[in-house]
């Protein structure tokens, strides 16, 4: 951890990316929860703890796990973030697909004006999950081959 982030080696929780399993046909899926990110407004470090991350794992193919519950007025204050990780999506253009649980107001507004940037292949990756659709992405996620560990996993992160 100390190479992909030495900040959160020294606060843990300070930035909220994580690589959470491989799955058998070979895409990553990394999960995101900024609320319960210590250093929400840290961008420079939020950016580099995510390109480090990248890097490091080298995805071929990834899916990414946005987790908005308790998202609130200070998250959606950090524009800066919001487009620096955009800027990482592209960099790291092999993302098969952006779920967004858990979304509120705040998220919704923002999505408006960060969509702006986006191309269309993007935006058609990108899926906001109702939560009485959570199943149904838990199962387009196991097409790739959860292990049983990893499904249950991942079952727990999308409630």
């Amino acid at each position: 951890m100390e190479n992909i982030c030495p900040i959160c080696v020294k606060q843990p929780n300070a930035h909220s990316f994580m690589c959470l399993c491989q799955t058998i046909s070979n895409k990553y899926i990394f999960y995101t929860k900024f609320a319960s990110a210590k250093l929400y407004n840290d961008t420079e470090g939020i950016l580099k703890h995510h390109e480090n991350l990248l890097n490091f794992v080298n995805p071929s193919s990834w899916i990414w796990i946005v987790d908005c519950n308790g998202f609130g007025l200070k998250h959606s204050l950090e524009i800066k973030t919001a487009f620096g990780l955009l800027n990482m999506i592209r960099k790291n253009g092999n993302i098969h697909r952006i779920l967004i649980i858990n979304a509120n107001s705040f998220i919704y507004n923002i999505y408006k004006i960060v969509k702006l940037s986006f191309n269309e292949d993007l935006q058609k990756k990108t899926v906001f999950i109702k939560p009485a659709e959570k199943n149904i992405y838990i199962d387009e996620l196991n097409n790739f081959k959860l292990s049983d560990e990893n499904y249950n996993m991942l079952n727990n992160f999308m409630e």
